[in-house]
């Protein structure tokens, strides 16, 4: 018997939808109302075309007004959909310096990295980087099904995706996201309050 379950259709307007689904999750959270902020928006920004669509998690003094900040990212997009992945990443600046400084980016990323490596190295799936003191410490990458054929509703070979699955891995990145925010955001503040307090 054919599944006749409502379905879905990856492409650029789908899986912004998706990642809106999960930032309005987020945003609903009481710890997420005091003092973060989501933005969700197509990457690389217009006028080029879109290759995905990234979701950035960042406190107001993170320095994200412009997305070269830190933040937590989450990426989607055909190419991860081909794959059945999702990426997560911290990003701490994309230039080399902290904005509207001389001060390098690594007076951040040094006791970051250091004050949470050891929690981070523990969750499976997350892996640091060589040059973990850089713009990306570390990543993960959550896996939506070994293969589509063990995706919770099969995806069909035009990439459709039932719809309670979408809200499935909207759960799914919203936890992950919340995690990251919740055991490391003080972390954060701290390295960066005390980079910017020597200078």
């Amino acid at each position: 018997m054919p599944n006749t379950q409502p379905r879905l259709s990856l492409n650029m307007h789908t899986a912004k939808s998706l990642l809106e689904g999960v930032a309005s999750s987020l945003i609903e959270q009481a710890w997420f109302e005091r003092d973060w902020l989501v933005s969700v928006h197509y990457f690389p920004p217009a006028p080029k075309e879109p290759e995905s669509v990234t979701m950035h998690v960042f406190r107001p003094h993170w320095l994200n007004d412009n997305g070269q900040g830190i933040h937590f990212e989450a990426q989607f997009g055909p190419k991860q959909w081909t794959k059945l992945e999702i990426p997560l990443m911290l990003h701490v600046f994309h230039s080399g310096t902290i904005p509207g400084t001389k001060i390098k980016r690594m007076a951040v990323t040094k006791p970051l990295v250091d004050g949470i490596y050891d929690l981070v190295s523990t969750w499976p799936g997350y892996s640091f980087r060589v040059g973990r003191y850089g713009a990306q410490s570390f990543s993960c990458t959550l896996v939506l099904a070994e293969s589509a054929a063990n995706f919770p509703s099969p995806a069909s070979l035009d990439g459709a995706v039932a719809l309670s699955t979408e809200k499935q891995v909207q759960i799914m990145i919203s936890a992950e996201i919340s995690r990251l925010c919740l055991a490391l955001g003080a972390t954060i503040d701290e390295a960066l309050a005390q980079a910017l307090g020597s200078s």
